[in-house]
C-alpha cells in the first residue's frame, strides 16, 4: 500500500514540475520518499503511533542506516529533500528553482525505488 502511494506522489510530482508548480512538486517528492520509509518500517513491524515525521525519521536512520542496512547517503538526501519541502511549504521568502526541484524528484525516485528494492530483496529471502 505505502509502495503504491510513494509512486503515486512521485508521478503527481513529475507532473507537477512539468506545469511549474515547484513548491507543490517538492512537497510530494518529499512525500513519496516519507510514505516509502513509512512502508519500510512497518515491513519490519516498527510501531508507528506517532506519524510525526522526526519520530518516523530517526526510526528510519536507527533500524537501517546507523546499521548500515542501507547507505547513510540515502538519509542525507531524504534530509535535504524534507528541509527543501518544509521551505517549499511554510516560507514566503524562499523560491525553490526548478533545476533544484527536478534534482530532488531525482533524488526521490532513486531513494523510492532502492527502498522497493530492498523491501522486495527482504521479502525474497524468507
Amino acid at each position: 500500500m505505502h509502495v503504491a502511494k510513494a509512486r503515486e506522489k512521485l508521478d503527481s510530482a513529475a507532473m507537477l514540475l512539468e506545469k511549474g508548480f515547484i513548491d507543490d512538486a517538492v512537497s510530494r517528492a518529499y512525500y513519496a520518499v516519507f510514505h516509502a520509509i513509512v512502508g519500510l518500517l512497518r515491513s519490519k513491524r516498527v510501531t508507528l503511533d506517532e506519524h510525526k515525521h522526526a519520530y518516523i525519521l530517526t526510526q528510519f536512520r536507527a533500524r537501517f542506516i546507523d546499521v548500515k542496512a542501507l547507505p547513510a547517503e540515502i538519509y542525507f538526501k531524504v534530509q535535504q529533500i524534507k528541509q527543501v519541502r518544509e521551505q517549499a511549504d511554510y516560507s514566503a521568502a524562499v523560491k525553490v528553482d526548478k533545476a533544484k526541484a527536478t534534482q530532488l524528484l531525482t533524488d526521490a525516485r532513486e531513494i523510492v525505488e532502492l527502498l522497493v528494492k530492498y523491501l522486495s530483496m527482504q521479502y525474497s529471502s524468507m
